[in-house]
């Protein structure tokens, strides 16, 4: 548990590294964006993280579907035991954490979009408006670095999967030949 918490932190520390560079180049270099091409960059940023769902949910009930059974039905199987094969410990948090990181993504826009549509006819905005798209730029900076983290776990599973198979194959023939 606290080999957890000690990389929540290590990445989180990662991500406000992140916004708050971002923030600082954005707010010197004056950049300027239109709505528009911010609300484009968003609606992609939701379609990976769709993408990354549904994949890595895939691979949730592929690879593991004792797990998926436990929680439809917790009184069907034993709670399942992943301390056996430390590689499928690894996967599966690299699995988690991906959608994890894809969930973050999309609350994070979530409450951007709806700060917007709160907030932006009102005297805060109208005031504070060069703060604020600077402010919401670097985070979605910092939440596309994210978002590209979950993606390449994704693209790790994948490869994991593929050695798999091969290593298990390769097995298989050295077996069958003695």
């Amino acid at each position: 548990m606290l080999k957890a918490i000690v990389g929540i932190v290590k990445y989180t520390r990662i991500y406000i590294a992140i916004f708050i560079l971002s923030l600082l180049i954005i707010s010197t270099s004056n950049i300027n964006y239109v709505y528009n091409d911010f609300a484009n960059y968003c609606t992609l940023l939701v379609s990976v993280s769709g993408m990354v769902f549904t994949i890595m949910g895939i691979w949730l009930a592929f690879l593991y579907p004792n797990a998926l059974q436990r929680i439809v039905n917790p009184k069907t199987i034993e709670t399942v035991d992943f301390t056996e094969q430390l590689e499928d410990t690894r996967r599966l948090e690299a699995i988690v954490g991906s959608v994890l990181k894809s969930s973050f993504v999309m609350i994070t826009l979530l409450v951007i979009y709806l700060l917007k549509l709160v907030f932006f006819k009102s005297h805060l905005y109208i005031e504070s408006q060069e703060v604020i798209k600077n402010t919401s730029l670097a985070l979605i900076i910092a939440i596309s670095y994210m978002q590209i983290e979950a993606v390449i776990s994704v693209i790790l599973a994948n490869v994991m999967f593929i050695n798999d198979l091969h290593n298990k194959r390769e097995q298989r023939d050295i077996d069958d030949q003695v």
